[in-house]
């Protein structure tokens, strides 16, 4: 594993044990086995290692190709981009329940992360809808990334605070996709 992979993988792990602000990078360094000059030459600044976290988590709904996938098959399509996302936000919620708000209150990071790590996602992730929606599979009265963030908030929702409701860990994520269909489908 790279340096810059060690240091993601240890800010992740950090920021959901101690927040954005308690996760020092002298810590992060030490705790990827590397140290804290490592860090600055890679990164620059505590910022800049943030929004790559953000990100690397990102790109893994991506997979290789930076383009999430599209076919004919709405109900694939969808329960494909359910199973990714919700492995991902479920298997970081702790590191995201901190990131989210300190995202919301630092601009420069706010913007950072909006520039360098969430535009190519949400471009591809909101392409998927405008696509079922040309095809005729989606509602055209809505704007496809209403329809997107209709789909993936209540997965964020439940990766955030389901272990304060007792809920499961898992979804049945092929319902899930069936009960947004009853509502969205053309």
């Amino acid at each position: 594993m790279s340096a810059r992979d060690r240091l993601i993988d240890s800010a992740l792990a950090l920021i959901g044990e101690k927040g954005p602000r308690g996760a020092s990078t002298r810590a992060i360094a030490e705790r990827a086995g590397l140290n804290e000059v490592t860090l600055f030459r890679t990164f620059g600044r505590k910022d800049a290692l943030i929004a790559a976290c953000v990100q690397s988590l990102f790109q893994r709904i991506l997979g290789p190709t930076g383009v999430r996938p599209k076919s004919d098959d709405l109900a694939a399509d969808l329960e494909a981009l359910a199973t990714d996302y919700f492995s991902l936000t479920n298997g970081h919620r702790h590191a995201l329940a901190r990131l989210l708000p300190e995202i919301h209150r630092n601009r420069g990071l706010a913007e950072a992360v909006l520039r360098d790590a969430a535009g190519p996602v949400t471009a591809s992730i909101f392409g998927l809808f405008a696509h079922h929606q040309a095809a005729g599979r989606l509602r055209t009265d809505a704007d496809p990334r209403e329809l997107a963030l209709a789909f993936l908030g209540p997965l964020l929702a439940h990766a955030l605070i389901g272990d304060l409701l007792d809920l499961p860990d898992t979804l049945g994520l092929p319902a899930y996709v069936v009960r947004y269909l009853e509502g969205h489908r053309a």
